[in-house]
This record gives C-alpha cells, sequence and structure tokens, in this order.
C-alpha cells in the first residue's frame, strides 16, 4: 500500500530529496516483493521441464533487474558511480587508481580472494546500486537461467559456474558509471506500481 501513497503524495514534493529517496526505496522493495514470488515458479517451471515457461519467467526476472537499475540511478545515494569516483579520488597515480578501483568494486562482490569469497562473505555489501545491479548481479541471474535452460535443452544437469570468476572479471573491468543521478525518480516509480501491482489508480 505503502508506494501509491507515496505517488499520491502533493506534486511540489516530487523534487524534493527526502520524498525521491523514499520513493525509489519502496518501488525498488516492491520490485524485489515481485522476484520473491517468481523465483519459486521459476524452480517449479525447470523441474517440470516446460522450457517455454522457464523462459518467459526469466525474460521478465531479467526485465525487472533493468527496471530496479533505471529506478536506482535517479537517485544520487544508489550509485555505483559515485562510489567509484570517490574512492578513485585517493589515488596519487595510475597504478594507485587501478589497485583502488579493484579493491572498491571487490568490497561490493568478492569481498576477497576466492578462500574469503567462497567462506561466506560474497556479497556482504550488498548493494542495490545502479551500475552493478546491471552488470554483476543481473549478469549472475543471466547466466544461471541460461545454465537452466541449456540443461533442459540437452536433458543434462546444470553446468557448473565459477561465481568467484565472474565477480573478478567485474571486479578487474574498469567501465566508468553516472556518478550523478539520470531519469525521473517518479516516472519510473508510477511505472513499477501500474506493472506490478494491482491496485494502483495513480495518475
Amino acid at each position: 500500500q505503502a508506494l501509491p501513497e507515496l505517488l499520491a503524495a502533493a506534486p511540489a514534493l516530487r523534487n524534493t530529496e527526502t520524498y525521491r529517496y523514499d520513493l525509489v526505496t519502496v518501488a525498488r522493495q516492491v520490485i524485489a516483493n515481485r522476484t520473491h514470488l517468481l523465483l519459486p515458479a521459476i524452480k517449479v517451471a525447470y523441474l517440470t521441464k516446460d522450457r517455454s515457461k522457464l523462459q518467459t519467467l526469466t525474460q521478465n526476472w531479467l526485465e525487472l533487474m533493468r527496471l530496479q537499475d533505471n529506478l536506482l540511478a535517479t537517485d544520487q545515494s544508489f550509485l555505483l558511480g559515485d562510489w567509484l569516483a570517490q574512492s578513485k579520488q585517493w589515488a596519487s597515480n595510475e597504478t594507485e587508481r587501478r589497485q583502488i578501483e579493484y579493491d572498491a568494486r571487490s568490497l561490493l562482490s568478492s569481498w576477497g580472494n576466492r578462500a574469503a569469497s567462497e567462506s561466506g562473505l560474497h556479497d556482504y555489501a550488498n548493494k542495490d546500486w545502479a551500475g552493478i545491479t546491471e552488470d554483476l548481479y543481473a549478469h549472475r541471474w543471466q547466466l544461471y537461467f541460461a545454465s537452466l535452460d541449456q540443461s533442459l535443452a540437452t536433458s543434462t544437469p546444470p553446468k557448473s559456474i565459477d561465481w568467484f570468476a565472474v565477480d573478478e572479471t567485474w571486479n578487474h573491468a574498469t567501465r566508468s558509471y553516472p556518478h550523478l543521478p539520470t531519469g525521473d525518480s517518479f516516472r519510473l516509480a508510477t511505472k513499477v506500481c501500474h506493472d506490478l501491482l494491482s491496485k494502483c489508480s495513480t495518475p
């Protein structure tokens, strides 16, 4: 009920930082709630060998992740680019800059070497930020879903995925991300409301 009520707030509030933060936070939770419903359905589709249903559900999941990334990008508090830009300011030369960026990324993903990551520290930071949601989290899910689809297509067990290697590839990447917000929080939160909630009568 919170998201429709937030969207019904006075238009004069829409440009305030506190309102936008709350709006994005609640809308991203609505998306997360939907994925909690999707995951059991994906499991059933795989176990019943319904490949078409599996593809439909997993595509829906990945679309939700893209929507969440776009939503998060609208607020300064949820930007991977801001985190990376601030960390790199500590570097005094290019070598330090590369190391600091690697460290800043690994703190969000593997949290260290393979032993540390596989001991339970993996995703310790667990940040819902624009940039990492699309480039790492969605990429992981895409690899996993592809392994399930291939399993059904070939009637073989899903192939094992080296998740630490996946994270390390991202940790060593150098793609830059926006450090300033982009997009319209209200518009995207409204889309979340209309797409995912049955009782959403906001304008």
